[in-house]
């Protein structure tokens, strides 16, 4: 599985429209996710990998920066696994959700 970090002074819920564009648009498409309130995100996708390339620049142009991106040599055509984690940095606080009661 390919490990991308990135980071973001974005609005959570707009830079999380513009990572599912980039993903889709690249030819993946997302397995699984994880929202942490708006301060963090883990989206897990497989793309092919020839286009790993392209997504990393799209998430770029979006302003999503991926730190120590992987350098991909030869990948071919194949699918790969990779998880992006996005820490959005703001001053916002915790969003709160309120949880209805059960049982």
């Amino acid at each position: 599985m390919i490990r991308l970090d990135g980071v973001t002074r974005r609005q959570h819920t707009l830079a999380l429209f513009d990572v599912t564009s980039a993903i889709s648009d690249a030819g993946g498409w997302i397995s699984n996710h994880q929202l942490y309130s708006n301060m963090l995100a883990m989206i897990a996708f497989e793309v092919p990998a020839q286009n790993l390339p392209a997504l990393i620049e799209a998430l770029h142009q979006a302003g999503i920066v991926i730190h120590d991106p992987p350098e991909l040599h030869g990948q071919g055509s194949e699918d790969v696994a990779a998880r992006l984690t996005i820490s959005f940095l703001h001053n916002d606080p915790d969003l709160r959700r309120p949880v209805p009661a059960f049982g």
